[in-house]
């Protein structure tokens, strides 16, 4: 056919009703999406065909020749059409409907939801199908127990917060404090302990607390004046502070001793020989020794830590000679508890040093009275050194209070009274008394140098009685 033609009855083409091969797709449920593109290369194929028609027939035949199968729906096209184009879609055609995304389940589902046919049905849920939808408890359930667990009083610690607030007892958080209120990401397992925290830090002091009271006066242990340490501490505990008196414990600083083993007071002149150094160190509250320092006469003559022994030789001893040491040692590490029982470290022994005391080794001359045969002219050393009836002492002074001498008495030799002293000794001679009379005037006095029996030579001043006698003396020397 060419042309416009209107068919009032049944098109065949060559036994081929064109009612079965393009009217009955029409009235199937297919989507214009799914059959548009393919009825308009349908039909185009079936116009190739009608003009392939021979001219000289002018009849299609019954069966297209092979050659004819460009004209034929190919199977990408017609593929389950059969199935997809029936006019109801059964459960099991879901497969050609729903994608991988879809639930394996949404089938049954559906087929649940609809109660009847026609669209007003299908556009309606009846009351019973609500179990298939979420129901208000659901929801109300699930954030209960959530908003439950996650914000347990929340709305009361912030109430507390909120109230601390205040001008006058406002949260102030330093540079040095920020660290301990700031939350992090671990801090959220503690919030509530951490909001506890910082609620109770509201009613601390902010800084020191200076007396200034008027001279003399004092409140609890501090006097006016002192400061009390009240920043970053609660009322309570600045007020126990400032009532309660502390009382550090005591820390005893290491000591040293030394021995020489000879001390004091010799005659001038005494060999002392060689003198060995014995220290000792006790600790007490501070640390161990590292280094000991030997000196004579404050210069330090070795150092070490105990060993070897050290030695000195003094020799004759003509002048004063001192000895000591000094141990180095470290800090105390032991912390001992104030009179409340609490860790005091006020006092603790640093690391420095600690002398001995000083061992000195001094000359001295000593003062000699007695009596002798030889009158002032021939006195010898040995005479002097004799002491017969008398005695000898260390002094630095001419001057002695009451002393006797004591002579052979009877028909003993006679003898005369001596004193005799190293000149250097401070004090002047004014009186005499014997037997309680003035009698300087009984005395002759001269200087000589004199050798003491260390062999050493001294210059003494010599008082002898100018008449002999055997009976005790009894002086004074003022």
């Amino acid at each position: 056919m060419k042309g416009n033609v209107k068919i009032d009855s049944v098109l065949t083409v060559k036994g081929l009703n064109i009612y079965d091969s393009i009217m009955r797709y029409t009235w199937s449920k297919v989507n214009v999406s799914d059959t548009a593109s393919m009825l308009a290369d349908y039909l185009r194929k079936i116009n190739d065909l009608y003009s392939s028609i021979s001219a000289s027939n002018g009849e299609i035949a019954n069966k297209l020749a092979i050659s004819d199968t460009a004209f034929l729906l190919q199977k990408r096209d017609t593929a389950s059409l059969s199935n997809r184009i029936n006019l109801k879609l059964n459960i099991t055609d879901t497969s050609f409907l729903l994608q991988a995304k879809d639930t394996a389940s949404l089938s049954n589902r559906i087929d649940k939801l609809v109660t009847g046919s026609g669209d007003l049905a299908t556009t309606k849920l009846n009351i019973t199908d609500t179990t298939l939808l979420l129901a208000k408890i659901d929801t109300a359930n699930m954030l209960s127990s959530r908003f439950k667990r996650d914000t347990a009083n929340i709305s009361r610690r912030l109430d507390l917060l909120d109230q601390s607030t205040f001008e006058n007892n406002a949260l102030k958080i330093d540079a040095d404090t920020a660290y301990k209120y700031l939350l992090k990401k671990v801090d959220t397992a503690s919030l509530s302990n951490r909001i506890d925290e910082i609620a109770l830090s509201s009613n601390v002091f902010t800084s020191d607390i200076t007396l200034n009271m008027g001279a003399g006066k004092t409140f609890g242990k501090y006097a006016n004046g002192e400061t009390i340490p009240s920043r970053g501490k609660s009322i309570d505990d600045v007020i126990k502070d400032i009532v309660t008196l502390v009382i550090h414990p005591t820390y005893t600083r290491p000591t040293a001793g030394l021995s020489m083993g000879s001390s004091g007071d010799f005659e001038i002149g005494t060999n002392m020989g060689t003198l060995t150094y014995s220290p000792n160190f006790t600790q007490n509250d501070g640390g161990n020794f590292t280094a000991i320092s030997y000196k004579k006469n404050s210069v330090e003559i070795a150092n070490n830590t105990g060993s070897p022994s050290v030695t000195t030789n003094v020799g004759n001893l003509t002048a004063t000679t001192n000895f000591q040491v000094t141990y180095t040692y470290g800090a105390g590490t032991i912390v001992k508890k104030n009179n409340l029982g609490v860790d005091d470290p006020v006092g603790m022994v640093t690391a420095s040093t600690v002398n001995s005391g000083v061992i000195t080794l001094t000359p001295r001359s000593y003062r000699y009275w007695g009596m002798t045969t030889n009158s002032s002219a021939s006195i010898t050393d040995a005479d002097i050194i004799a002491m017969v009836g008398g005695s000898k002492e260390f002094s630095s002074s001419k001057l002695k209070s009451e002393f006797t001498i004591t002579g052979p008495g009877g028909a003993g030799p006679v003898k005369y009274a001596f004193y005799a002293f190293p000149t250097t000794n401070s004090g002047t001679i004014t009186s005499i008394k014997a037997g309680g009379f003035e009698s300087i005037a009984a005395f002759d006095v001269i200087t000589k140098d004199f050798v003491n029996a260390q062999g050493y030579t001294v210059n003494y001043t010599i008082y002898v009685q100018k008449n002999s006698g055997t009976d005790n003396v009894t002086l004074i020397i003022n």
